[in-house]
């Protein structure tokens, strides 16, 4: 043992303890174990509190009985060395509070994360496996398929001049985005289906005017439409492999906290626990693969084409968004899949390894008050494309929802 953890000659019990539990921060010893030194030392079964509390009444005494003696004694020696003592002990307290204030802050902090998480992983149970059907293997390996999903705004009610928009609407639609999608499938032999859920998920709460559309709480939209997601998912997977991505970063999902900036504080996006929670539902179903950025964007290749999808918040001008990413990652995209502005748009902007394109997609919700004060609206779409090699995007199918 260090011969500095060992009682001194003459020392009392009181006098060791008090001495150990000053010097912690040095030794770079917790209150457990300097407790069990301090037992170990004396032969004891003291228990943690008992040995901190009589620690710390001993110091007080101590720092009393110093500034009494510096009062009553005028050698200016003895003085400089106990005021040097005394603010050396001082410091120490100080250094104690500061190490407790900072560990119970990330404490209440780690809580409170861990109870959310908790709340939700109470709400959850993984989907059961559906009853599969023999997958049709298509040997001309002519080309991939993208179905696009983008900005659902779960949680949003309203009545606007061409759509009805509910929570109860919204499983409608899925339920027909599932049967038309589950037709495709089986008509052109599709293997392997790549879903990129482009953000938006939930209507949020980015302003007064959103949270007046909202149905119900947040969480409580984030538990829904998770689970509506990933029964979708479950579905689809009775007839062909599902790749599915998701959207880690838009604007509606977005927490703003105390007065925060749109953008602001990025990590902080409800996006991250749908993706995480979806991919929790699904975990035991080996046809679906879950495959989450950590980044505000996906990038990935399929036959070839080198594909970026994002939802498009960040945009500042949608026919260079592949020329500015391209620069930006230093990557050549072949693709872009961009949502957030609900009008779809289709602009070729280049050739280089086929035709160079980008999609901007339709939205699950459609047209709503705000762009019936615009005069501008769109059905509530989802499209799948197909994507050949050396061409890029070569068929798209519309599935109208509303």
């Amino acid at each position: 043992m260090d011969e500095k953890l060992k009682r001194l000659e003459n020392e009392s019990e009181l006098g060791y303890m008090a001495r150990l539990y000053r010097s912690k921060l040095e030794l770079g010893l917790s209150a457990i174990e300097i407790n069990d030194i301090i037992n170990a030392e004396l032969n004891s079964k003291y228990a943690p509190s008992t040995t901190r509390c009589n620690s710390a009444n001993y110091n007080v005494g101590w720092i009393e009985a110093i500034d009494k003696y510096a009062n009553e004694n005028t050698n200016d020696d003895y003085l400089k060395e106990l005021e040097e003592k005394r603010v050396e002990i001082e410091k120490e307290r100080k250094k104690l509070q500061a190490t407790k204030i900072e560990y119970h802050r990330n404490l209440r902090k780690d809580s409170r994360f861990e109870l959310f998480y908790e709340n939700i992983r109470d709400s959850k149970d993984r989907l059961p496996l559906p009853e599969f059907e023999d997958i049709l293997i298509n040997d001309s390996e002519e080309g991939e398929y993208v179905l696009s999903l983008a900005d659902i705004h779960y949680g949003a009610t309203f009545e606007s001049e061409n759509n009805i928009y509910s929570r109860e609407e919204v499983k409608r639609r899925f339920e027909v985005l599932l049967c038309r999608t589950i037709k495709l499938i089986q008509r052109n032999n599709i293997e392997k289906i790549n879903v990129l859920e482009m953000g938006d998920t939930i209507q949020g709460m980015l302003r007064i005017s959103d949270v007046s559309l909202n149905d119900i709480p947040v969480v409580d939209s984030v538990v829904e439409i998770s689970r509506l997601i990933a029964s979708f998912l479950n579905e689809l997977s009775k007839y062909t492999y599902v790749e599915y991505r998701h959207t880690m970063a838009s604007n509606h999902s977005q927490n703003r906290y105390l007065g925060t900036k749109a953008s602001e504080m990025p990590n902080e996006d409800m996006e991250r626990i749908i993706g995480n929670y979806i991919k929790d539902l699904v975990s035991n179903n080996s046809r679906i693969e879950i495959i989450l950025s950590d980044k505000d964007y996906n990038s990935f290749e399929l036959c070839g084409q080198k594909i970026l999808s994002l939802h498009g918040h960040q945009v500042k001008s949608v026919k260079n968004t592949i020329k500015d990413y391209s620069m930006l990652h230093k990557i050549w995209y072949d693709i872009a899949f961009v949502a957030h502005f609900h009008s779809g748009q289709s602009m070729s902007v280049g050739e280089l390894n086929g035709n160079t394109k980008i999609i901007v997609c339709n939205s699950f919700i459609g047209s709503d008050p705000y762009s019936d004060s615009l005069k501008l609206g769109a059905k509530g779409i989802c499209e799948l494309f197909k994507i050949e090699r050396n061409q890029g995007i070569t068929e798209t199918y519309t599935m109208v929802l509303n």
